[in-house]
């Protein structure tokens, strides 16, 4: 059976769409455990507004080092 190149597309458009998802989940999840204070909303919806796997993957690694909200958000302005 031949495989319609429009139906792998769109499975991997959600597949892509479902990582994206998970790592802002897991993004949120981490500095909520990390810092106690609640996650700001500017930071909230830079978070959920960000479809990049490759910076939600940078932003995860900085909020498992960050010991603030200051500390992350320096880590997001470089591109830590």
């Amino acid at each position: 059976m031949k495989e319609s190149q429009y139906i792998k597309g769109w499975l991997n458009e959600g597949e892509s769409k479902g990582l994206v998802k998970a790592r802002r989940a897991d993004l949120l999840t981490v500095l909520s455990e990390r810092i106690p204070d609640p996650v700001p909303e500017e930071l909230r919806l830079a978070v959920e507004g960000t479809n990049d796997l490759d910076t939600l993957q940078r932003w995860l690694r900085a909020a498992a080092r960050s010991h603030s909200w200051a500390d992350f958000r320096e880590a997001m302005k470089n591109g830590s």
